[in-house]
């Protein structure tokens, strides 16, 4: 894992909407050199985002190369749950993209976050303000750990998922890569849960979810489309 103090590039953030508040708001906290925003919505082209302008959209990277630029994922997860799994894959697809023409997606970790030995933290990887990860974990990359989530001991998180904000998951939980896990949401200890899945803000998940299952409730139980 890249750690903060080792990042010499200025950082460019895609992005400019609340999310890519967040994350900005994280890379000053850390004292990185944010050179700007991007944002395909035009409308957003020369506004500032806590004082960084959105230069404009995602072809201006073609004058910030990899070789002295690096990048952080500021597009959100939204709000719509019927969307959620594919705004989480296109985000990914976007990632994938960039860095396969070179770009590093450095892990941006709050200066109130916690990360504890033997943890393994992917490439993009957001932890947020008051969010935990304890010994021996893996988080895939891309996955944004979101403020005051927690996540225990030798659990496994896949890659490209959001687990919201107040989130609780018990030791050897393993999740699967694009799932979203809602705000306030318990997952009992070794519970799996099957990629492309969501689970609802407060639900209790006490057995494990197979995979594009949509649960709620407390316990938790299959939502029928």
């Amino acid at each position: 894992m890249e750690s903060q103090s080792e990042m010499t590039k200025p950082l460019i953030i895609l992005g400019a909407g609340g999310h890519a508040k967040v994350v900005l708001s994280v890379a000053l906290e850390l004292g990185i050199d944010v050179k700007c925003l991007t944002d395909n919505d035009k409308k957003k082209h020369g506004e500032k985002v806590l004082g960084i302008e959105v230069l404009g959209d995602d072809r201006i990277l073609r004058a910030f190369g990899p070789d002295k630029f690096e990048l952080a994922m500021g597009l959100g997860v939204g709000s719509d749950n019927t969307q959620l799994t594919q705004q989480l894959l296109r985000r990914f697809k976007v990632f994938t993209k960039l860095f396969s023409h070179g770009y590093k997606f450095p892990p941006l970790i709050h200066p109130n976050a916690g990360v504890a030995q033997g943890c393994i933290i992917g490439n993009g990887v957001q932890l947020f303000s008051g969010s935990v990860v304890q010994p021996n974990c893996k988080i895939g990359d891309l996955t944004i750990l979101n403020t005051k989530a927690s996540i225990d001991h030798d659990s496994v998180i896949g890659k490209a998922c959001h687990i919201a904000p107040g989130v609780t998951c018990g030791g050897s939980v393993d999740v699967g890569s694009n799932t979203h896990i809602g705000m306030g949401a318990t997952i009992l200890p070794n519970i799996k849960i099957g990629t492309n899945s969501i689970i609802a803000a407060a639900s209790l998940v006490n057995k494990s979810v197979k995979i594009g299952e949509k649960v709620c409730g407390t316990p938790a139980r299959v939502v029928m489309e």
